[in-house]
């Protein structure tokens, strides 16, 4: 085993300009034609299904209509397509090596996609095992689009993932199919360098690995750990230097070696796949061996003439330009590390702007979206109290989270089962701490009276009922209270927006957002709210394109925090109200700064 990794890194030693310059003319490739082409394809089968962008669990709805189903079938077949490509190029690249024979990147690249209908036939169904075990481990707040269809008990919706047999049983699956990707493992090798079918290479792949089942992934794990390990010993014995050398790390350093290790991430994506497929196609030929197929060349190669002239071409200007590679890189590196330092310079001040949101007001040290809560969160210095409202059986707007009160207040009924009155008889303050027995779910105008100008409003609105019904006392209420300038209306339902638009065009709106495809510019709103995971510079340049603001949810770590105030964003949703606004240079509200209570919201 161990010499059969040594072989492979000898083999990519020897030949690591060839493959380094196919996987950067393929990124180059994909990056710059294939990728806009695909997203362009994604914007058309959009608009197919009557709508110009997809929100959140909307996706769904796309696939139970059957130009969208087969439009994104049509999709996820391209890029198969452009995944499996690559190893195919790699393996006829890997197989040319191993027999001492040379082969035109143009040429491997050929052969490969003249087995694109049975790559592309595997590919799919690769895929779909893969996307079995991925997307149970997604977390989609689909639960309200499901329930409010079907009737399930809050609770099984709750812990039907949570419990010890429905774990056991995924991760059975889980074992189940990675052990079948290993008995597969082969089959791409077949279907290229032997010309089988889908079904006949699986076959071919299952026979072969019959008795190097568990070596085979224990040579895969070991080649990829020696990887990355010489590259992370490297990045930590380079962190190491300043500190022996006691040199002071200074922010502009700190700029650098970000950058640094940016590029070394990048190679290292370059490199491994690879030397993955040259220690596969050396493991295949062992294998096969052992089951008495002795190693051949069988492999006829196909060529394009046009690509073959324009490579050439290029294998002249770098022989006689050997350092012009590497004077690319260097002026990369230089351009790189002083656009990352001016830039980073200017987004700490704009950090400096950002709004600061307390989730669900104070829940930290409160009972969430209570009114104790709010008052915590403004003594706090809250620019925002962030809370989530519902809204009563007999029309009067509360403020609660969840789809049922169980967590809150330990009854199974849904705000929308019961009255305003039925509401207040709960309470939702002993669970949390003794000293906070006898809090009320209190109603927004409570909370937006209790705030008054103290602080501004981001009220999330959960449409478990009527839309139309909520909206307008929604509407109502920010307007008896005087509010109107100082609340922000947010929401998962685009509809429910527009309802609020129409009734009340001042109010700013966003839309919340965790998955997003399409043109955002459809959208009428005023700002987007989006978890830290879609949060990019494309994002952003398009909101303020658009004239949008951008919030960020819900941000805890301080490395997150951190990390999203590198980007011109207006707000952060957090629970640590204090850390953020630390991090972003605002003092601490002084002792003289006390929060107004009138009477009414005085608890």
């Amino acid at each position: 085993m161990i010499r059969l990794i040594l072989n492979s890194l000898l083999d990519f030693r020897r030949s690591w300009r060839h493959y380094m310059a196919f996987a950067l003319l393929y990124m180059l490739l994909t990056s710059y034609v294939l990728v806009p082409v695909l997203a362009f394809l994604l914007n058309r089968i959009l608009i197919l299904t009557g709508s110009g962008v997809v929100l959140n669990s909307e996706v769904f709805r796309i696939l139970l209509n059957t130009r969208g189903l087969l439009g994104f079938l049509g999709l996820a077949a391209l890029a198969v397509m452009l995944i499996f490509l690559e190893l195919g190029t790699l393996i006829v690249i890997a197989q040319k090596r191993f027999f001492q024979q040379r082969v035109m990147i143009s040429e491997a690249m050929a052969t490969a996609i003249y087995s694109l209908p049975r790559i592309i036939g595997f590919g799919m169904v690769y895929l779909i095992l893969l996307l079995l075990v991925i997307i149970p481990l997604i977390e989609l707040p689909v639960e309200p689009l499901i329930s409010s269809r079907v009737n399930i008990p809050p609770l099984l919706m709750e812990k039907i993932l949570a419990t010890f047999v429905t774990r056991l049983l995924y991760w059975v699956m889980v074992v189940g199919l990675v052990y079948t990707l290993i008995r597969w493992i082969f089959a791409l090798h077949l279907i290229i360098l032997e010309g089988k079918t889908t079904r006949q290479a699986i076959r071919t792949s299952i026979q072969l690995t019959h008795r190097t089942k568990l070596s085979t992934l224990l040579m895969m794990m070991a080649l990829n750990m020696i990887l990355f390990g010489l590259v992370l010993g490297a990045l930590t014995a380079a962190s190491l230097v300043p500190e022996k050398l006691r040199i002071a790390t200074s922010y502009l350093f700190s700029q650098y070696w970000a950058t640094l290790s940016g590029f070394l991430a990048l190679m290292l994506s370059l490199m491994m796949m690879p030397v993955n497929m040259i220690f596969l196609t050396r493991l295949y030929y062992k294998t096969s061996e052992r089951a008495g197929v002795p190693a051949k060349d069988l492999l006829k190669t196909r060529q394009f003439s046009s690509l073959e002239k324009i490579e050439k071409l290029l294998q002249r200007l770098f022989r006689r330009r050997r350092h012009l590679l590497a004077a690319i890189l260097a002026v990369n590196l230089i351009v790189s590390f002083y656009a990352g330092y001016t830039l980073n310079k200017d987004l700490l001040y704009v950090g400096r702007n950002v709004a600061v949101a307390a989730h669900r007001a104070d829940s930290q040290n409160t009972p969430e979206n209570s009114l104790s809560a709010i008052v915590s969160a403004i003594e706090m210095g809250a620019d925002v109290i962030e809370f989530d409202i519902q809204m009563t059986r007999d029309g009067v707007i509360v403020l609660h989270h969840d789809a049922t009160l169980s967590r809150m207040a330990g009854v199974n009924d849904r705000v929308a089962e019961l009255t305003h009155e039925e509401i207040q008889k709960l309470e939702i303050g002993s669970a949390f701490s003794p000293s906070f027995e006898g809090e009320r779910i209190p109603t927004l105008e409570e909370a937006l009276t209790l705030i008054d100008h103290q602080a501004e409003a981001l009220i999330d609105v959960k449409t478990y009922g009527s839309g139309e019904v909520l909206a307008r006392e929604l509407v109502n209420v920010i307007e008896r209270t005087g509010m109107v300038e100082h609340s922000y209306v947010q929401s998962f339902d685009s509809d429910f927006l527009q309802e609020v638009r129409r009734l009340k065009p001042e109010l700013r709106l966003g839309q919340i957002m965790y998955y997003a495809l399409g043109d955002l510019d459809q959208l009428d709103v005023d700002f987007y709210t989006i978890q830290k995971g879609m949060l990019s510079r494309r994002l952003v340049r398009e909101a303020r394109r658009a004239g949008r603001g951008v919030w960020v949810w819900t941000v805890n770590e301080e490395a997150d925090i951190r990390e999203v105030l590198q980007y011109d964003i207006d707000g952060i949703i957090t629970n640590e109200v204090t850390m953020v606004r630390e991090i972003i240079g605002v003092e601490p509200r002084g002792a003289s700064e006390e929060v107004t209570v009138t009477d009414e919201t005085e608890r």
